[in-house]
């Protein structure tokens, strides 16, 4: 018997920072996948897959349930479209993956919320297990608040050959400092999105993006963020948003927009180079399926 788990990506996150009771994201989905598949057999030869965080997500998820499920009998196969180390969620989109697989396995059904404090407990994570967009803190899985959804959405995604860890830029001097020295401004970040998207306006929402994106350049600065923002913005792009602790960039369009434009002024001024990949995807609902393969 099989079961399996799917959970999409992120493109960075739409704004990123700290309030008085910690650390706020909010991410947004885009249509790349990670997909486990656990396989019951009937020899006692285990096979798991190279991930090791994928291993302790499946070990962590029958904890959580109070299940004493060994490994043995049960291989772990991954299979992803999403790049790595770019800050595209491709870490927490396995561990969620994993975490759907493992509870189709054991015949539970998990919350989102759930979900977002087990992979916590494996590394900081994204918002992308909730259906609508939420503010939520990645050190702990803790449901900040649940703000509420965006229709009519696509973002054009810069991804440069650049890698990022997370860890590195977490454990950058001063990280904690900054962030903390700026709860005030992080604070009306999270009012003007969160007000944005309950009046479901796109241009007010890429405001609040943008100021996130400016503001954490002082953490993780990304080369030629101001022309791309200049050139997205001219030609009637919503907002840029940025991975916070990845490389990625994404111009965030009208589902009509044509891309075509955009990528067109950003050859001509050069920024293909640094950005060596340069696509179109739309913004999805986020959320892990999972079930038993027929």
């Amino acid at each position: 018997m099989q079961y399996y788990g799917i959970c999409p990506a992120s493109c960075g996150e739409l704004i990123q920072g700290q309030i008085e009771s910690g650390e706020y994201l909010s991410s947004y989905c885009v249509s790349l996948y990670s997909k486990a598949i656990i396989t019951e057999q009937t020899s006692s030869n285990t096979r798991l897959t190279t991930y090791p965080k994928s291993i302790m997500a499946m070990k962590k998820t029958f904890e959580f349930f109070n299940e004493e499920k060994a490994l043995k009998n049960l291989s772990l196969e991954m299979v992803s479209n999403i790049p790595r180390s770019k800050g595209m969620a491709s870490s927490t989109a396995d561990i969620g993956a994993v975490i759907g697989a493992s509870c189709a396995y054991l015949g539970i059904d998990i919350s989102p919320d759930d979900a977002s404090k087990i992979a916590a407990k494996i590394e900081p994570t994204d918002s992308i297990y909730y259906k609508s967009l939420v503010a939520m803190n990645p050190l702990n899985g803790n449901l900040i608040k649940n703000i509420g959804n965006i229709r009519g959405l696509k973002t054009l995604i810069l991804e440069p050959r650049a890698k990022i860890k997370t860890k590195d830029v977490r454990n950058k001097l001063g990280y904690s400092e900054f962030k903390k020295s700026n709860i005030l401004k992080y604070n009306e970040i999270l009012g003007d999105f969160e007000s944005a998207i309950k009046s479901n306006n796109l241009k007010e929402l890429g405001k609040a993006v943008n100021k996130s994106s400016l503001l954490n350049e002082h953490l993780l600065p990304k080369p030629y963020l101001k022309e791309v923002m200049d050139i997205a913005m001219s030609l009637g792009a919503y907002g840029v948003n940025i991975a916070h602790s990845g490389s990625v960039v994404g111009i965030l369009l009208d589902i009509n927009d044509s891309s075509a434009n955009y990528k067109s002024e950003l050859i001509n001024n050069n920024l293909a180079k640094y950005f060596g990949r340069m696509y179109c995807l739309p913004v999805i609902d986020g959320g892990i399926n999972y079930g038993r393969m027929s």
